[in-house]
């Protein structure tokens, strides 16, 4: 058609079309060499690797995915990950690990997770949970990172020693940084943190619970709702607990910037006037 007879609104809108198309083309780039390892990477690694918005639809599904949940791509985008993987016994706690992961930036390291695939089998997954930041739709998601170790067939107890072994790894690094740190203060962190491993235990068997008070010939909504007060309080003293031991964290901080304080005075006071001439 020539453009002599079009209208000003025909006219109008080839030019929102084109515009649009330019920006899209503006979008697009070339792939760098780092960007392609990483996704090489992600192709080859034997982990699972998919997020979610906080409606907990699956926006993303890819690395070892397919393989372990037995889903294809275009049938677990948009699916509901709860209901799609997650053992019916830890969708409450994951419903409230999403939320807080989304909206407070919480982070799940090294958690163990019992999946149930299409198939009906169970997965034992050591997963890492964090937000990550959709640019596109301008919001939060959940991402995990997870790799299957069903075939170890690790007991709560071997579990628990992988996260003690992170924990005590921590207080190293601690120790490497030169915390100085109180004995009295010290003993108290200790204690906080093995707190905090005890209520990881807790959430860990929370299934253990659920399954005793179901043989005692419970309806199901009061098996639910003795659940979900017993997750609450677990989750309610895990806040409690966590809060504390970041209070004496700063303590133990704050002590040491008093002993430098403390050292430099002492320093100073070993200096004659003349000495203050090279200042």
């Amino acid at each position: 058609m020539d453009n002599s007879k079009k209208t000003k609104k025909e006219l109008l809108n080839e030019i929102r079309k084109l515009k649009k198309t330019v920006n899209e083309f503006k979008k697009k780039r070339a792939i760098t060499r780092e960007e392609q390892l990483k996704l090489a990477v992600i192709g080859k690694a034997p982990f699972t690797l998919w997020a979610c918005n906080r409606k907990y639809e699956i926006v993303l599904w890819t690395g070892n995915c397919e393989s372990i949940y037995k889903y294809r791509k275009e049938d677990a985008i948009g699916k509901n990950y709860l209901t799609l993987f997650v053992d019916e016994l830890e969708k409450y706690q994951s419903e409230v690990d999403c939320n807080r992961i989304i909206d407070e930036n919480y982070v799940q390291k090294n958690f163990l997770a019992w999946d149930i695939s299409k198939d009906g089998n169970k997965r034992t997954m050591l997963t890492n949970c964090f937000r990550i930041w959709d640019e596109d739709n301008q919001e939060y998601l959940q991402a995990e990172i997870a790799l299957e170790i069903s075939d170890l067939e690790l007991s709560d107890g071997e579990h628990r020693t992988l996260r003690e072994l992170g924990v005590a790894r921590q207080v190293q690094i601690k120790k490497i940084f030169g915390l100085m740190r109180s004995n009295v203060l010290h003993i108290l962190q200790v204690i906080y943190t093995k707190k905090i491993i005890d209520i990881d235990r807790k959430s860990q068997e929370i299934y253990k619970y659920k399954f005793k008070i179901e043989r005692e010939g419970l309806k199901e909504d009061q098996v639910n709702k003795l659940t979900k007060e017993r997750i609450d309080s677990i989750n309610k003293e895990k806040v409690y607990v966590e809060s504390r031991n970041k209070e004496l964290t700063e303590k133990i901080l704050n002590e040491k910037e008093q002993k430098n304080i403390l050292i430099i005075k002492k320093e100073i006071n070993n200096f004659g006037k003349e000495d203050f001439k090279y200042i």
